[in-house]
């Protein structure tokens, strides 16, 4: 290194020296850059090279020969670059700023120069300071320009660039071996002539797709074991205690998984697999790879070998697939509606693939006994669900064995086709109770051709009289025609096969009969509702889920605009839904909300979220058509009256509530209207105390509504003695309270309405029950405790993404989508990657 004169400056301004700073800066690394270059190469080359791992292809001699010459050329390389060095002196670096700048005369020396002595005279020293001052305008705008160390012209054909790709490729393909082949660089292997190579062991396990499980990587495994028992002895040393004894790793992997392992590098010699004795060669690629993928089938210790050395050993239990469970969560029920409702649960370890129920029946046809099999689907609420745990309802009304005893069983599948089945359940299948008296005929004959098909003359005979009298039923022209194609086909068509076409036209002719065009609606409705749950649980496209929800939507307005007709078409008050004195009942608007909310889960790819709500709309319009048949139970009837006249009580109780504030706030304070308000009062009393006598048969002495009822009163009595007395300010609180526990006693007794009559108990007021503990409203939402707020929460409890999860969901199925086309990506990752997105 060699260090060039240079004169210090006298006097300069602080932004020259930081110019000039700049510039021995620059100057220095174009020094210093081309003459470190060749040292650089020599070692990039080399330590590519060892990334590389090429170095082990070579025998001892020769490695230590590429060694020495690399190491002598390293050397020779670095003392050439110290000779080259040079310190930039101050005066270069003035040079470079005016060349950079392209100033003339060289200005920067000038701002160095002094009057030589004797020469201070002031006309002098003003001409003197006169040319400062021009040369320091001169280099207001100086410029030191960027380094050039003119590399281009000392490597012209671009070696450095393959020095760098070079590197960059060992290190991308070294991975984590990039510090062990670097070590093996250093050090050449003398062993034997041939080359040494260490073989490289790569393994991982595949569970079946129907898992949902990630791959497992045994090396991991045991790394990942290792260091939690080397955590747990630390703790233990550190606590003064022995650390126990720790158990063997035992790998699980899911029954029917695929082992895949690589061994790469070493030498040609054979690689095997051995599990338990059972030793399996790999299957060779090349000079240097081999490959073997099975599946794994059996438990054991597994170990792999390559030229007499154990590369991995590890102890495997395969664990079986184990079979589904399934029963029953609590017995079977019915409406009068004649819709089943099932509750069921059970789980599997991977995912229940398909539920069913199954009905079976004796019948005896003369001398013949036999039996009948009938299943149905049941619709799993959450695609490959490890646990399941719903109650569904079925239209089981139209069934050919309503009314007829039969043994109910479900069954659960997964997805290798292992079934598990419940117990049986003896049950008589619900029917439709019909109350016109032509649809009720209808169905008598409907079900004479299940029980009675040799009979079928005589039903013939009967249709005929029932479509003759065409005034029974209006003179409707469909009624009619549906009565005698099923009259005309059991006449000609004498084959079993005739019967039932025949059985399901004349019950879509007795729900005309019945109910008119709701009925089709309702029809129309379960079958949008049953397309839309299948098409969620195959996993449909997003475009046939729109189009199902279209239908859906469609089919619900047209079902709800012909219930409100028929609501409103009722001649008798007491056939209306009863009186809710919370006001909370489902609107359409709720339940457009809800159909809203599926729509949008369903665009933001939460099918499983979206198929729960989905079931929650079921409920609700199940519940909702179960509604309309409490008109006809007469208890129900005496309930509705009942609440009526708590109802009247409430309204009452209210007017006399605000009467009494303007009396206690100084206006109507006359002592005629002060004891017309006690008197009215004490009415209310009166009328409470029968109203509770009356109550005494149909709800339980220790009911909450009975409780509430007599704190009513209580508080009428307070407010009756203050009206009294003439303190009307004294009353408004124990009015309040009474008015507040009447409407409390309203919300209990139509909950324990809703929840003898909604679900079809068929079970009196007089018995003891909780009406509160997993009851649901006529509208199938869950009732909260009495003090909550009850009806038509649970419709905001359903958990549903906020718009921030959706988003968050829809950029990783973006993601991953923009992964799936890298094809860069290893295939295991890729295949991977492709089962996620199967679920989208």
């Amino acid at each position: 290194m060699r260090d060039r004169e240079d004169r210090s400056p006298i006097s300069l301004p602080p932004g020259l020296r930081r110019r000039i700073a700049q510039a021995r800066f620059n100057l220095g690394w174009e020094y210093v850059w081309p003459a470190i270059w060749p040292a650089l190469g020599i070692a990039g080359t080399f330590a590519a090279l060892a990334l590389l791992d090429l170095f082990t292809a070579l025998v001892g001699w020769l490695h230590a020969v590429v060694l020495a010459v690399a190491a002598v050329c390293f050397g020779c390389a670095l003392y050439r670059a110290f000779k080259l060095l040079v310190v930039p002196s101050h005066r270069e670096a003035l040079r470079r700023i005016e060349k950079a700048s392209g100033l003339e005369h060289r200005p920067l020396e000038a701002l160095q120069d002094t009057l030589p002595p004797g020469q201070d005279d002031p006309k002098t020293k003003a001409l003197w300071d006169a040319h400062r001052r021009q040369m320091e305008e001169r280099i207001r705008a100086l410029k030191v320009g960027a380094p050039s160390p003119g590399l281009p012209a000392r490597d012209p054909w671009a070696l450095r660039t393959i020095v760098v790709l070079l590197l960059v490729i060992g290190i991308v393909v070294a991975g984590p071996e990039r510090a062990e082949r670097l070590q093996r660089a250093f050090v050449p292997t003398f062993e034997s002539s041939a080359p040494q190579r260490v073989a490289k062991l790569e393994i991982w396990v595949t569970p079946p797709e129907y898992t949902r499980m990630p791959p497992i990587f045994p090396v991991q495994v045991a790394h990942d074991h290792a260091q939690s028992l080397q955590t747990v002895a630390e703790t233990a040393r550190m606590e003064g205690r022995e650390p126990a004894k720790a158990a063997e790793l035992v790998i699980e992997v899911p029954a029917g998984s695929t082992l895949t392992a690589v061994v790469s590098g070493g030498d040609d010699a054979e690689a095997t697999l051995d599990i338990d004795g059972i030793r399996t060669p790999f299957e060779r690629l090349d000079n240097v790879n081999r490959h073997l993928q099975q599946p794994l089938e059996k438990s054991g210790r597994m170990s792999i070998s390559h030229d007499a050395r154990t590369l991995g050993s590890w102890n495997i239990r395969v664990r079986p697939d184990a079979p589904p469970i399934i029963a029953f969560d609590g017995a079977p029920g019915a409406n009068q509606r004649g819709t089943l409702r099932l509750a069921y649960k059970g789980g599997d370890d991977y995912g229940i693939t398909r539920l069913r129920g199954e009905m079976r029946r004796t019948y005896e046809r003369g001398e013949v006994i036999g039996i009948e099999v009938s299943g149905f689907e049941l619709p799993a609420q959450l695609l490959n669900a490890r646990k399941v745990k719903e109650a569904t309802f079925h239209e089981i009304a139209s069934h050919p064995w309503a009314g007829l005893p039969v043994i109910i069983r479900l069954s659960a599948e997964d997805a290798i086709g292992q079934t598990a089945y419940s117990e049986g359940v003896k049950l008589v299948l619900p029917e439709r109770k019909f109350n016109n008296p032509v649809a009720k005929e209808i169905i008598v004959e409907r079900s004479r051709l299940t029980t009675q098909p040799e009979r079928r003359s005589e039903i013939v005979d009967h249709l005929d009289e029932i479509a003759g009298a065409t005034g029974a039923y209006n003179d409707d022209t469909v009624v009619f025609l549906g009565l005698i194609h099923a009259r005309s086909r059991l006449l000609h068509e004498k084959a079993d096969t005739a019967i039932p076409p025949v059985r399901d036209l004349l019950w879509d002719t007795a729900l005309r009969v019945e109910e008119g065009q709701l009925s089709h609606d309702e029809r129309e409705l379960l079958r949008a509702q049953e397309a839309l749950m299948k098409a969620l649980s195959r996993n449909a496209s997003a475009r046939e889920l729109e189009q199902l929800m279209r239908e859906l939507q469609n089919a619900m307005d047209r079902f709800l605009r012909e219930l409100a007709k028929k609501l409103q078409s009722q001649k008798n008050a007491n056939e209306g839904i009863p009186f809710d004195p919370t006001n909370r009942l489902t609107r359409t608007s709720d339940m457009q909300r809800m159909v809203d909310q599926i729509r949008q889960m369903m665009r933001a790819g939460s099918r499983d979220a979206a198929e729960q709500m989905l079931s929650q709309l079921s409920d609700m319009l199940e519940s909702l058509r179960n509604a309309r048949v409490m008109r006809s139970n007469p208890e129900a009837q005496r309930g509705n009256e009942a609440l009526r006249q708590l109802q009247e009580m409430i309204r009452r109780q209210s007017e006399l509530i605000d009467q009494t504030f303007r009396q206690s706030q100084g206006r109507n304070t006359g002592e005629s209207q002060m004891q017309r308000s006690a008197r009215e009062q004490q009415k209310l009393r009166d009328m409470l105390r029968q109203f509770r006598k009356m109550m005494q048969g149909m709800m339980p002495g220790k009911a909450k509504g009975r409780q509430s009822l007599a704190r009513a009163g209580k508080a009428m009595e307070d407010a009756a003695k203050a009206l009294v007395s003439g303190q009307p300010g004294q009353a408004v609180g124990p009015q309040g309270q009474a008015l507040e526990a009447l409407q409390r006693a309203g919300r209990a007794m139509i909950r324990q309405m809703m929840s003898q009559f909604a679900r079809g108990s068929r079970i009196g007021f007089g018995r003891v029950f909780n009406p509160l503990r997993g009851t649901r409203d006529p509208l199938g939402r869950d009732w909260g405790d009495e003090d909550q707020e009850g009806v038509g929460d649970d419709i905001n409890r359903v958990k549903i993404p906020d718009i921030g999860t959706i988003e968050r969901i829809q950029d990783i199925l973006d993601e991953l989508r923009n992964r799936a086309g890298q094809r860069h990506r290893p295939q295991l990752e890729l295949d991977y990657i492709d089962r996620l997105l199967r679920r989208f």
